[in-house]
């Protein structure tokens, strides 16, 4: 049977989360090399000859279009329902549908909740990016640290006094945040060095200075018009891992980029920002596997019992839990098991 892998169409048409192709590579790892490239959104239109498809991702941006097509043959695990559509989503026809596939693994206990509330069985199966180590190994280079999309509260008008704190940071550390903002923002216009601001005053707080100098930063948003092809898109996304695979730690507020870095081996904090939108039991289960810190009332605590003493520096070593592996392994399992028969 011809087998399927998932690609994504930026809802804006202009940004995308590159995040999405770094699931579908882990969803890659597993194919022959003649499989089909198929739609997230558009699985409902699906008319080809029958096609076996790894259902691992975030549903969806137009729940009106599911469940998928008849001649797609689903492996559900990795699955995740966004609480925004889970209404429209789990109606009766779309209901009945996940319960001719149950057992459905989910990516977080968020969503093993929602189905579980629908009387659909299902369990806690991890995100499959975990798996990532099958196809990618740590090679850090010394001292070389990564930062991806880090997470902190943005400038506002609305809190005067924090905006003329971040002024008059701007005034006394005008160099150091003009040398983060060109790497951060890729510009060192006011308004960039401003956001940078808030940035430092937040993370300087746990961050050596020197670090967030000398750091490379990196973002999973892109604009799909520096691509000509999804062929480049999914290279994009592999030379990411590739590249996060020789740091020597990783700092980052992307589940995609550290769920992946903790699969290859690369020393991973998790950044769980304050005050940002997230949605309800994304992460359920799975941060219990990297380590996280999260700023709250202007000051650094570790969570799921992970705890730093001091300001953490280039040349510190910060281990992985290492505890994702049976989940790793068990989903390599279901997924060749789905994919052999």
């Amino acid at each position: 049977m011809k087998q399927g892998l998932l690609r994504y169409d930026p809802k804006d048409g202009v940004r995308k989360n590159i995040g999405d192709y770094i699931q579908s590579l882990a969803a890659r790892q597993f194919l022959g090399p003649d499989y089909v490239l198929v739609e997230r959104e558009q699985l409902h239109h699906y008319n080809g000859e029958p096609m076996k498809l790894i259902m691992n991702a975030w549903w969806m941006h137009y729940p009106e279009n599911w469940p998928p097509s008849e001649r797609i043959d689903p492996l559900f695990v990795s699955f995740h329902i966004t609480p925004k559509v889970a209404e429209r989503m789990l109606h009766e026809k779309s209901v009945a549908y996940l319960k001719r596939y149950q057992p459905i693994g989910c990516r977080d206990k968020g969503t093993q909740a929602l189905l579980s509330q629908h009387g659909i069985e299902s369990y806690f199966s991890g995100c499959l990016t975990l798996t990532l180590g099958l196809s990618y190994q740590a090679a850090p280079k010394s001292d070389r640290v990564i930062i991806i999309n880090p997470q902190f509260n943005r400038p506002s008008l609305k809190k005067p006094a924090n905006f003329l704190r971040a002024l008059w940071s701007c005034v006394g550390k005008y160099s150091l945040l003009k040398a983060i903002s060109k790497k951060l923002y890729l510009s060192d216009s006011f308004i960039s060095i401003l956001k940078t601001t808030y940035f430092y005053n937040a993370y300087s707080k746990k961050f050596d200075d020197q670090l967030l100098v000398d750091a490379e930063y990196f973002t999973h948003g892109v604009d799909v018009k520096d691509f000509q092809s999804e062929q480049e898109r999914f290279d994009y996304a592999d030379h990411l891992l590739k590249e996060y695979s020789t740091a020597s730690l990783v700092i980052t507020s992307r589940l995609h980029a550290a769920l992946p870095c903790v699969a290859i081996g690369v020393p991973t904090i998790f950044i769980y920002g304050e005050d940002i939108p997230r949605s309800a039991g994304r992460f359920d289960g799975l941060l219990e596997h990297v380590n996280c810190l999260q700023y709250k009332n202007k000051e650094w605590v570790g969570l799921n019992g992970f705890q730093v003493e001091g300001k953490i520096t280039q040349g510190k070593v910060i281990p992985n839990k290492n505890t994702h592996q049976p989940l790793a392994d068990q989903m390599a399992a279901t997924v060749r098991n789905f994919l052999s028969r």
